[in-house]
């Protein structure tokens, strides 16, 4: 047996190991999988005891620390199990999203026809208000004068 200074390194050996000479695939099969690495703490623990080495304080956190360096992500799983993460994860994707469709809206051509009829409806409405104002101005500014000189 061979031991570290970080008991879960050794386990995670040992596990490894044995997954490979029961051919047992983690991925597969994470029941016996975890069977495995507790049975190998439990191991390690009993070792270390009778030597008087250091033993897994915490069992349950060995054995998944264990099982993701075996058949996860090693150091990243703890962050991958966590909820929260994944939460911060989808809003970062929501907002790589967003700023990808404005960035596409932002490159996308205008047809030019679309922006003339645009530009014809602003010009048509504006010579209709100028039209209509234009031809009641006389007649404003001809009661005025009369109002002041009344």
């Amino acid at each position: 047996m061979t031991l570290t200074a970080d008991p879960a390194v050794s386990v995670a050996e040992r596990v490894r190991e044995r997954l490979r000479r029961e051919a047992a695939d983690p991925s597969r099969e994470p029941d016996r999988a975890a069977q495995i690495a507790r049975s190998e703490v439990r191991r390690h623990n009993d070792f270390a005891l009778a030597r008087g080495l250091r033993p897994v304080d915490d069992e349950a956190a060995c054995v998944r620390q264990v099982l993701a360096t075996v058949s996860g992500f090693g150091a990243l799983q703890v962050y991958l199990d966590d909820p929260s993460v994944e939460e911060e994860a989808k809003r970062l994707e929501a907002a790589k999203r967003q700023a990808a469709a404005m960035r596409q809206a932002a490159s996308t051509p205008v047809r030019t026809e679309d922006v003339y009829v645009l530009q014809n409806v602003d010009e048509a409405a504006l010579r209709a208000a100028l039209e209509v104002y234009s031809s009641e101005l006389p007649q404003a500014i001809a009661r005025k004068k009369e109002e002041r000189r009344a």
